[in-house]
């Protein structure tokens, strides 16, 4: 039996400890995983609509995708199945970012990671609810905003170096195979080969996009146009009016289905640490 010594009960920062080590907050934050694979083969479906000229009404972004997981069979369980499990994941990112034992950096990461997740998790629930989101045009209207502001230009560009350095990011993580720290695959072999290979394509792949992303913005910041920004969806429309852009983007189209598998097979072999080092088993008996 533990016993408490630190008074009437746990201090705050002891109760998040606990909470960050329930099993069901873990179970639960892997339907998170498992939604944000299952929206990365929505994405990669989409993708390949658009370079085989089968879909190029469709927007290819995340509202687009959750919007034809709503219309699919048992779409509505599905989405509100996604908006618990981001909310899960949101909520473990953030005990990593605030509790965890890793560097400034790695808790940047995590808290980053929990304003994507929350995002994801606003944007599922609205398409759940009937709305629409406006996809690329939500990007060239934010753009608009900032463009506005003072130091407007500056603004715009600070965000593109941001998208640029997390596009940079991937590519690099996916080459250096960085992220199979994060697996607990020790004794499987086979599984942690397979998740090697799609992780590396995954990771790279998606990367190519976000620098693409951060291209246009740069390029809006540069010419103050805000019709120069543009979302994923904008990034495909760039590629497909290049030369080579059926077989760019159905390198990328294939590159984030490998990434959604790869990311089913995270939700079961990641290694979640939200806590870090606990100073609370000091203080039980």
């Amino acid at each position: 039996m533990t016993a408490w010594t630190s008074g009437d009960g746990p201090t705050p920062g002891e109760a998040a400890r606990a909470l960050a080590d329930h099993p069901w907050l873990d179970r639960v934050a892997r339907l998170g995983i498992i939604a944000s694979g299952l929206l990365h083969l929505v994405l990669g479906w989409l993708a390949a609509r658009v370079a085989l000229g089968t879909g190029n009404e469709e927007a290819v972004d995340h509202g687009s995708a959750l919007a034809v997981i709503r219309d699919g069979p048992f779409g509505q369980y599905l989405l509100w199945a996604c908006v618990i499990g981001f909310g899960a994941l949101a909520l473990v990112r953030l005990l990593e970012g605030t509790l965890g034992g890793t560097s400034l950096a790695a808790r940047g990461r995590s808290l980053s990671k929990a304003g994507l997740y929350v995002v994801l998790g606003v944007m599922a629930v609205r398409v759940a609810l009937g709305g629409r989101l406006e996809g690329e045009g939500a990007a060239t209207n934010f753009t608009e905003s900032l463009l506005s502001a003072p130091w407007g230009r500056a603004l715009v560009g600070l965000l593109a170096g941001i998208i640029l350095g997390v596009g940079i990011y991937h590519v690099h993580k996916g080459f250096a195979r960085r992220f199979t720290k994060d697996l607990r695959v020790a004794g499987y072999p086979l599984v942690g080969q397979g998740m090697t290979v799609l992780g590396t394509i995954g990771y790279v792949t998606k990367g190519v996009a976000l620098i693409v992303v951060g291209g246009l913005f740069t390029l809006a910041a540069w010419s103050g146009d805000a019709g120069e920004a543009g979302g994923l969806d904008g990034a495909i429309d760039a590629l497909s009016d290049t030369g080579t852009g059926t077989s760019l983007l159905l390198v990328i189209s294939v590159g984030l289905v490998l990434y959604g598998i790869y990311t089913f097979a995270r939700a079961r072999y990641e290694r979640f640490s939200p806590a870090g080092p606990s100073p609370v088993a000091e203080r039980t008996t």
